[in-house]
């Protein structure tokens, strides 16, 4: 055989070579098809692990090297060894681009094995190889042993040989990353993408383990932090200690803030008016629990609030937080300003190169929401900045006007306008770019550089609003804490998470896991004082997957998580009986509760604001008759003592008359209401009250204490 001939046959052996599927390729079909019922499917890369490693690239500070693998599913894997470089994850990478075409309508499913020597993170971007548009994007810590991910994968547009790149985004730190088992599979129209499995390696984020150091850490925290020492001392009406007496102390409330987001147009009689909503945040669990803060979603952001979305006016805005406030609710504001032109006004973008109407604007939108009837005053706190780490059009356009070095000086006259308004108000910066989905380094720098411009320049910051979505691969919960504990040391500020909620990927069993494990190492810093869900139903959330509630309302694992940290685990009820002394002592959640003592005489019954060590007297001849208790509106009066304004709470759904004596028995005032709860404004010196409550014809009486 001539020379030529022997080319020739070399020639068709290489390519048979490489165009026979290896034995990798053909076993991951014969997995796939084993455990999951699939069909054989179509190569969008190449079908041997040679092709591939000979069809891939890699760039910026990125050094790599093909080697054998052993032991392995996969018989070939590239080792990345990535030196850290300014700038955003993608700065460096490894990826290939696909060999076959994919059309829009296919479902794929895309298959890699994945470690790094010292543990290490990566993103994974599927793209337009020319404009660089992701049409799937995921970012995922990888450990120190392979493991194998399975994702599903539906595209927009139909992608030509070489028009998708499958790019794995590597600068997030110094790092040796070993990729192998790289595949794509196409399975046209013959399967639905729900099918497809789905294996991401999520649940074993930072601090999972039962035994993980940082929960006896936080036990103890919120041992010292969120509970307090209560002695209640009985005597009778010689100011002699009462043994024997039975204590009934009953939490109410929380004291810290445990809320949720909620769509204005659901409530309160409002354009889409649902009862079972409105149900639901009245009582979580048919025992009557309750979150204790909200925020709307939407209501209150600028373009809703100019617009009136959902056919919620301005003043039906006003008159949802005035119900709200009556049954009970702090309410948060969210958000005064967001600077970008898609959350600002069309007019503001359109005005670009005016900064003085660009100002003007702004600050007379503030005081427009700020002074509107029923607002003024009427929100416990206002998200006044939202996420200036990544939006900066507001800046842009004032940049380089006089006195606007930075065009960041407008963030000044904000904050200066909201204070003037509301000169006791309470000014948080609200931001994704902490932990959670959309995080990255370079944005949380930014963050704390524009608050600590911020401070410099004299201006007060109350809060960092942490918003809390948390993306498919949850956020270490020792990261968690390292992160609030980095911004309260930092800027001695006071913190919320302000949006928690979790990517569907998390799955029901790990969202029940995770939202214990987020919330007890919030629950146990010392500068957190709120956790606010962004939605607590799937009916009414923004990604279709609130941490409660399921559209049918059926409770979720999360949900039943959240009911029994909030209210069993860190929620005090207890009895006893007083000692040779007269006192009976316990140590609860701070907050809010509800007192009895049945005394010699009748029954004592009172409520408590529990938010430091204390200790309270009873006087046993202050007392409510047996029958008046057997017949009673299980009347709930706090806080006791006040200094003016008490929230009325009876059982029944009746209405009611309410009337206030001293102790000389003197008529003081009186007020009515259609149904409990009732807000009432007092302004008495200091003092001991009686109120007596008459709810169609159910009598009962409570003391009342002003101090």
């Amino acid at each position: 055989m001539d020379r030529r001939s022997l080319f020739a046959v070399y020639f068709l052996f290489l390519t048979f070579a490489l165009n026979a599927q290896d034995d990798y390729h053909a076993d991951l079909q014969s997995q796939l098809q084993t455990n999951y019922g699939l069909p054989a499917g179509n190569w969008v890369l190449n079908n041997t692990e040679v092709a591939n490693l000979m069809s891939d690239f890699s760039y910026g500070n990125v050094t790599a090297a093909d080697a054998d693998a052993s032991g392995q599913a996969f018989s070939k894997k590239v080792t990345l060894d990535v030196d850290l470089m300014s700038g955003p994850q993608w700065n460096a990478g490894y990826g290939i681009n696909n060999i076959n075409s994919v059309d829009a309508t296919d479902v794929c499913l895309v298959v890699f094995w994945a470690r790094a020597d010292q543990g290490g993170k990566i993103s994974l971007s599927i793209q337009n190889s020319s404009t660089f548009e992701s049409e799937f994007y995921q970012t995922m810590p990888i450990g120190d042993v392979w493991s194998q991910y399975i994702f599903p994968l539906e595209l927009s547009s139909d992608y030509g040989a070489g028009e998708l790149q499958f790019a794995f985004q590597l600068n997030w730190q110094d790092q040796l990353v070993e990729l192998g088992g790289l595949a794509v599979l196409d399975y046209g129209t013959s399967v639905d993408s729900e099918d497809l499995p789905l294996e991401i390696n999520n649940e074993f984020y930072g601090g999972y383990e039962p035994d993980a150091p940082w929960r006896a850490e936080a036990t103890q925290r919120i041992e010292q932090l969120r509970k307090a020492d209560l002695e209640i001392l009985v005597v009778d009406n010689m100011g002699n200690p009462v043994e024997g007496a039975t204590v009934e102390v009953n939490m109410i409330e929380h004291e810290f803030g445990f809320g949720t987001a909620v769509a204005a147009h659901l409530i309160a009689g409002n354009s889409q008016q649902n009862n079972t909503y409105e149900d639901h945040l009245l009582d979580l669990d048919g025992e009557g629990h309750r979150f204790n803060c909200i925020v709307f979603e939407n209501a209150t952001k600028w373009n809703a609030w100019e617009n009136n979305w959902f056919g919620v006016d301005q003043e039906d805005k006003a008159n949802t937080v005035q119900w709200l406030k009556d049954h009970g609710f702090k309410v948060r504001g969210h958000t005064l300003i967001w600077p970008s032109w898609t959350n600002l006004p069309n007019d503001i973008e359109a005005s670009q190169n005016d900064p003085d109407y660009v100002k003007g604007r702004v600050l007379d939108h503030i005081e427009d929401i700020l002074t509107y009837p029923g607002l003024a005053g009427a929100f416990s706190d206002w998200d006044v900045l939202n996420e200036i780490s990544v939006l900066n059009d507001l800046a842009n356009t004032m940049q380089g006007a006089p006195g606007y070095t930075t065009g960041r000086e407008i963030y000044l006259d904000i904050l200066e306008k909201y204070y003037e308004i509301e000169p006791e108000g309470i000014a948080y910066i609200n931001d994704y770019t902490t932990f959670g989905a959309g995080s990255s380094q370079q944005a949380y720098n930014d963050l704390k550089t524009y608050v600590q411009e911020i401070l410099d320049a004299g201006m007060d910051v109350d809060g960092i609003g942490f918003q809390g979505h948390i993306a498919a691969y949850p956020t270490a919960i020792t990261e968690v804490y390292a992160i609030l504990e980095d911004f309260h040391s930092t800027f001695d500020t006071d913190a919320k998470i302000t949006e928690f909620d979790m990517n569907a990927l998390v799955g029901d069993d790990l969202a029940a896991q995770y939202l214990r494990d987020f919330y007890t190492i919030s629950f146990s810093h010392p500068s957190v004082d709120a956790i606010v869900m962004w939605g607590f139903w799937d009916g009414a959330h923004w990604f279709d997957n609130a941490p409660m509630f399921r559209p049918d309302w059926s409770l979720k694992p999360a949900g039943e998580a959240f009911i029994d940290l909030v209210f069993d685990e860190w929620w005090t009820t207890e009895n006893g009986t007083t000692n040779a002394a007269g006192s009976y002592e316990i140590r609860g959640f701070k907050g809010s509760y509800e007192v009895i003592v049945d005394c010699p005489g009748g029954t004592f019954v009172d409520t408590i604001e529990l938010a430091s060590n204390m200790s309270i007297t009873i006087d046993c001849s202050t007392t409510i008759s047996t029958s008046q208790i057997a017949n009673g509106l299980n009347l709930k009066v706090y806080p006791n003592p006040s200094t003016g304004l008490i929230r009325v709470e009876w059982e029944g759904g009746q209405s009611a008359n309410i009337q206030l004596y001293d102790q000389m028995g003197r008529k003081l005032s009186e007020t009515s209401s259609a149904h409990s709860p009732l807000q009432w404004e007092l302004d008495l010196p200091n003092g001991v009250y009686q109120l007596i409550i008459n709810a169609e014809g159910v009598m009962t009486t409570h003391k009342l204490i002003i101090d």
